[in-house]
């Protein structure tokens, strides 16, 4: 049992908004799925055997979050993608370093993150403060910051 599905259980609607960083299985382009364990840029080829169209599990929605968005780790472990869910938003489709090369979405900037989390999770509050129904967010930050885009 996780905070968010004790409270899920007891009504509250849950969300997961900043960085996820236990692992979490990523679907793999060859078949099967691959746990990253915080070693993307190694076992996984930097990212590139990842099917960015399939689900990933183990992952917020599968511990008791009705809703996550963000990233997959620290901004050092690629694959440098946002996350909705269970899907990242948009394929790796390029390399990026911001400390580590991998495989990155072409839009995926690391100045961008804290900004972009903070801006979800705005949201999220505003739709939820309409609503009876209680809820909860867990909105952990990223972990490494950049002052200048990689």
């Amino acid at each position: 049992m996780t905070v968010a599905s004790l409270l899920k259980q007891q009504g509250y609607a849950t969300a997961c908004i900043g960085k996820w960083h236990p692992g979490w299985d990523w679907p793999l382009k060859s078949g099967g799925t691959a746990n990253d364990e915080g070693n993307f840029s190694g076992g996984f080829k930097g990212g590139w055997d990842v099917d960015y169209a399939g689900e990933i599990q183990n992952g917020p929605c599968d511990l008791g979050f009705d809703y996550f968005f963000g990233i997959s780790a620290s901004l050092d472990m690629p694959p440098y993608v946002y996350v909705r869910n269970r899907t990242p938003t948009e394929p790796a489709t390029v390399e990026k370093a911001f400390q580590r090369k991998g495989s990155a979405a072409a839009g995926f900037e690391a100045v961008d993150v804290l900004p972009r989390i903070t801006e979800e999770t705005v949201h999220f509050i505003n739709r939820k403060a309409k609503s009876d129904t209680p809820f909860f967010i867990y909105f952990p930050l990223n972990t490494h910051t950049h002052t200048d885009r990689a």
